[in-house]
């Protein structure tokens, strides 16, 4: 025998179910849940504590009981399971998710949007980031315009101007100084590739010896600051970037800012300063290693001696020539110097973010490269430099 006992004086009420609840007693069972369909109690729970048999029939009317309960009274009914009843615990789970799995199966396919909104949204989401990116550095260069360092702020305190200088002194120590050697090694090494591949070439045409111009003009004006620039972009960059996002995971940049510090003096500024002024010197370092690289190349390929590859760059360049790249490197390491510190800042706590942003740091920062890059040549074709 199988029927419910309905204790309202519980809070929550409680609906014991007691007996056996198998395919023996299911018609009797049923009869008893019915009256709970349209009840409108208060919230209630299940007990089966003193259930002594079920089966697959008793496991569907105790979760026919529920979705009544949950019909009526709009809430989650819970099911108190007893001692005694672990052999079926696992019939009522088992039979708990195939109801769920019938239930996705029987609800409607959900309409999948067509390929053009898919391009759309990503359309509309690449626009926003962009728009938001460049609202960001718009308000980093405010930033730094307002926080840049006033001759008369520090005129007469030498104490103050020491304590600006240190931080800077040790940026450009990590982000230029020790950067120097593998921009030096790698601007060395596409030097000598672009001369043999120049030299190779030119040989059909019995010019072997202008290879020396083309190598000179293409490293002064276009290759060793682009270098320098895409290496500085992956190398620095990302360590600003992961710099300023542990910091901020950490809340160590909120402990600043309780402290009254300028978080932008103290630890943006330094670090941008200190980029802008090493790329200039590394575009120079980078200019010397590549020249070196195809002067190299060029006298064991093409047999030209070294006094003749110096006295070709010194005749055949003009100044404006050699100037060019350095002119463009402060822009190029600002643009980077403030996308990193723009990803930096949004970083969460969480340390797939911070990979992410450093990953889009650099991504950013090279694009940014290249394309001001471009926009510097057009200018200067513009203007016949």
């Amino acid at each position: 025998m199988a029927f419910i006992f309905l204790d309202s004086a519980a809070n929550p009420i409680k609906l014991k179910a007691i007996g056996q609840w198998n395919k023996n007693t299911a018609t009797i069972i049923e009869e008893e849940i019915a009256k709970f369909k349209n009840t409108g109690a208060l919230p209630a729970v299940i007990d089966l504590h003193d259930v002594t048999a079920m089966d697959t029939s008793g496991a569907l009317m105790i979760y026919k009981l529920r979705d009544y309960l949950e019909c009526s009274l709009q809430c989650s009914i819970a099911i108190l399971y007893g001692a005694a009843d672990i052999s079926w615990r696992g019939l009522l789970e088992e039979v708990g998710l195939a109801q769920r799995r019938l239930a996705e199966q029987a609800r409607p396919p959900e309409k999948r949007p067509n390929l053009l909104y898919f391009m759309l949204n990503d359309i509309g989401q690449v626009a926003n980031t962009v728009t938001n990116d460049v609202y960001a550095i718009l308000y980093l260069i405010g930033s730094l315009a307002f926080s840049w360092p006033k001759k008369s702020s520090t005129r007469h305190n030498p104490h103050k101007l020491a304590s600006r200088l240190a931080p800077f002194i040790q940026q450009l120590n990590s982000l230029g100084v020790k950067a120097t050697p593998i921009v030096m090694l790698l601007a060395f090494i596409i030097g000598a590739i672009m001369a043999q591949q120049g030299a190779f070439q030119l040989r059909y045409f019995g010019a072997e010896i202008f290879v020396v111009d083309l190598t000179g003009i293409l490293i002064f004006r276009e290759l060793g600051v682009l270098i320098t620039a895409i290496l500085i972009a992956g190398r620095c960059g990302s360590a600003i970037t992961a710099e300023l996002g542990v910091m901020k995971m950490r809340e160590e940049i909120d402990a600043l800012q309780i402290m009254g510090f300028d978080v932008f003096k103290t630890l943006y500024l330094p670090r941008i300063a200190a980029l802008v002024v090493s790329l200039p010197l590394l575009t120079i370092f980078a200019n010397i290693a590549a020249l070196a690289g195809a002067a190299v190349m060029i006298h064991y390929y093409s047999h030209i001696s070294y006094k003749i590859f110096l006295t070709r760059i010194q005749n055949d360049i003009y100044f404006s020539t050699y100037i060019i790249g350095v002119l463009k490197s402060p822009f190029l390491a600002l643009l980077i110097a403030l996308v990193a510190v723009m990803e930096g800042l949004k970083i969460k706590d969480s340390t797939q973010i911070l990979g992410q942003k450093i990953t889009s740091c650099v991504v950013k920062s090279i694009f940014c490269v290249i394309v001001i890059d471009g926009i510097f040549a057009m200018i200067l074709a513009w203007l016949n430099y």
